[in-house]
């Protein structure tokens, strides 16, 4: 594989684990009363992440193939990977929960090549509303 993808799967790793050690402790707080960790499922994604991104990087180079080119486009997109959960996490101490959440929601898709409006807004408005019934359900207020 050719060596732009070796530096892809390198930032992917780095920024896993900026997630794991960074983001999600200085996001997430561990309550007393909890049996199991909020940061149990997050910080197992980022591990997952980083796994994977190092086993991708491991058999780059067992393989070559100069055909295979990573081009600038595929580096803005991992890096808005990256920035637009960092930066909704930012805002988050600032405006709230549930507006960050709801546009991240709407950027990732968009991100991921979803151009159809009303999926983009009703999925971000139905992921965060359910979501929002859902703890309610559960008697946890987040703000």
């Amino acid at each position: 594989m050719h060596r732009d993808e070796q530096i892809f799967f390198i930032l992917l790793a780095i920024a896993s684990v900026i997630f794991y050690f960074v983001i999600i402790p200085w996001q997430i707080d561990d309550p007393d009363w909890a049996t199991v960790s909020p940061r149990l499922i997050p910080q197992a994604c980022a591990i997952l992440i980083f796994v994977l991104s190092i086993y991708k990087l491991a058999t780059t180079f067992r393989f070559r193939r100069a055909e295979v080119l990573v081009s600038a486009d595929s580096y803005r997109t991992l890096a808005m990977v990256v920035a637009v959960p960092a930066i909704a996490a930012l805002a988050m101490q600032w405006v709230g929960f549930w507006i960050p959440a709801g546009i991240m929601v709407a950027v990732s898709l968009l991100l991921s090549g979803q151009r159809n409006p009303l999926i983009v807004i009703g999925f971000a408005l139905g992921l965060t509303g359910a979501t929002w019934f859902l703890l309610d359900l559960a008697g946890l207020y987040v703000k």
